[in-house]
């Protein structure tokens, strides 16, 4: 009974300090999200709900449209009144081959696309190394740190005396935070400069391809809801949204989704240091501690109440795809059915490199070899080898015993490669 008592004193201590704490929560004046989320549809400081109304009436007789999908399956639209502006707006633009390539020949038809990213987006920035000075040093990275940021452009009539101060802003106090810019060393004759900060670091560049242009602006924290209530901060936006065509606007949300939050790397102590900051400042991780601290408190309570000797576990019987593969080839071996034995073969071998290495194909054709080499490793004669073999023993009705052994060693080499 007294152990029963402690425990029980214990859990309404823990409730107390809980109640105790969302109390200090709320009365801090924390009350914001001050995560860099960049989605279109957030209020909270460092959304860009502010900037996708700015750009719906931008142009007010063109279209606007928030794009959340793949520009593969959706395609990039193609304006009837003349070209479209393609914006993205976040820490880092996620591209795989296909979009990235999508994206560039859109853009070599005569669109624009403004890219507002502390990182130069995947194949971009190959385009960006083919007309600078120094292709071997274009990644390296360049931030100032600071709290407050000073920007300003190069055009005249865009210019201003003192600029447009900007400044890293958590909950009720500025914090240090790292502003990105370009190194305008690098600069061939192609890439434009169009805007810096502080003392003529380059942070907004213009790059011309085929028909179209890329904007590029490094400091994504300027265009947030925080920066645009601002009146000046606003202007110096208006002023960047300047160098578009006119025409129809495309808010691109699609490479922001595959952000994986790892845009909080740069900021300051203000995104929090301890991993329950971390956790608090997340909805989702947020709402999943408050339940794992209430289930603990029920347990607490009443899981005490009935005790019991632990239950043994019982092992389930091993049955391994792996070993029900296997079991399946010996029984097709034994039966001398070869052909139907290479057909399971190379289809559990599609399934496996399917599982794998996320290859969704049903043969080894010369793209999934070129592909499939560079993420297992494996040399392209060896896959090729394989496919030859396929095509040429798959139609036999009768196999001897040695050509079967023959195409499974090759098989069995494969394997034996990735296992290294």
């Amino acid at each position: 009974m007294k152990g029963k008592g402690l425990i029980i004193s214990f859990a309404i201590v823990l409730i107390l300090a809980l109640i105790g704490y969302f109390i200090y929560l709320n009365n801090s004046g924390n009350k914001f999200n001050w995560r860099e989320s960049y989605k279109a549809n957030n209020k909270e400081p460092y959304g860009a709900y502010i900037f996708a109304q700015l750009l719906s009436s931008y142009f007010p007789n063109n279209h606007f449209k928030i794009n959340k999908k793949s520009y593969i399956k959706v395609g990039l639209p193609y304006s009837k009144k003349g070209f479209s502006n393609f914006i993205f707006l976040g820490q880092q633009m996620y591209l795989n081959d296909k979009n990235a390539d999508s994206l560039i020949n859109w853009i070599k038809q005569g669109n624009t696309a403004l890219i507002i990213s502390s990182k130069i987006p995947y194949k971009i920035d190959s385009l960006f190394k083919l007309k600078s000075n120094f292709p071997d040093e274009w990644m390296n990275d360049y931030e100032i740190k600071d709290s407050v940021i000073n920007s300003n452009f190069y055009n005249k009539d865009l210019k201003t005396s003192n600029g447009y101060g900007f400044h890293y802003q958590y909950a009720e106090q500025k914090q240090e935070y790292y502003w990105n810019h370009f190194n305008g060393d690098q600069f061939g004759k192609e890439i434009e400069p169009l805007g810096y900060i502080n003392n003529g670091f380059v942070n907004y560049c213009k790059i011309d391809i085929g028909k179209g242009k890329i904007l590029l602006h490094k400091n994504p924290l300027f265009f947030t809801n925080y920066h645009l209530i601002q009146k000046e901060r606003a202007e110096y936006v208006s002023k960047v949204l300047s160098y578009l065509k006119e025409g129809d606007i495309i808010l691109d949300q699609y490479a922001l989704n595959w952000n994986f939050n790892q845009n909080n790397q740069h900021q300051g102590k203000g995104t929090g240091n301890s991993p329950l900051s971390f956790i608090l400042n997340n909805e989702a991780l947020r709402w999943a501690w408050y339940t794992f601290v209430i289930l603990i408190i029920l347990y607490l309570i009443f899981g005490i109440k009935r005790q019991q000797k632990a239950i043994r576990v019982i092992e389930p019987l091993n049955n391994s795809s792996l070993e029900f593969v296997n079991t399946i080839g010996r029984l097709h071996f034994l039966q001398k059915n070869h052909p139907s034995l290479i057909k399971h073969q190379m289809r559990f071998l599609m399934m496996y490199i399917k599982e794998k290495y996320r290859i969704n194909a049903t043969e080894l054709n010369a793209e999934t070899i070129e592909l499939l080499s560079k993420k297992s490793g494996v040399n392209k004669n060896d896959l090729q080898e394989i496919q030859d073999k396929y095509i040429i023993l798959r139609n036999y009705v009768e196999l001897e015993d040695n050509q079967a052994i023959e195409f499974y060693k090759l098989i069995n080499k494969f394997f034996n490669h990735i296992k290294k």
